[in-house]
């Protein structure tokens, strides 16, 4: 049986932002799911969103050219990982 679990905006944000607060820790769970086998699970919400904060705290510190190599990795996140999407009626 696959095992997986759901992350939020928050997790995405600090694992990819080396200034977070929470960078190191979420790196460390990160890793450890990764050696466990676990599976990431990804609502599309939260990659739109993941990418819009990292966009916007990058810019407010004046970063613009890290935001690409950032979203990229996220991207990279799909390839291994799932994404899925909702869809609203």
């Amino acid at each position: 049986m696959t095992r997986s679990v759901l992350v939020d905006t928050s997790f995405l944000v600090a694992l990819f932002n080396a200034r977070d607060v929470h960078h190191q820790r979420a790196a460390e769970i990160h890793r450890e799911l990764e050696e466990s086998g676990v599976y990431l699970i990804i609502p599309d919400v939260v990659v739109n969103e993941s990418l819009a904060v990292l966009q916007r705290r990058l810019k407010e510190r004046g970063d613009r050219e890290s935001f690409r190599p950032l979203a990229r990795k996220i991207v990279k996140l799909w390839e291994r990982d799932r994404v899925f999407f909702i869809l609203l009626p």
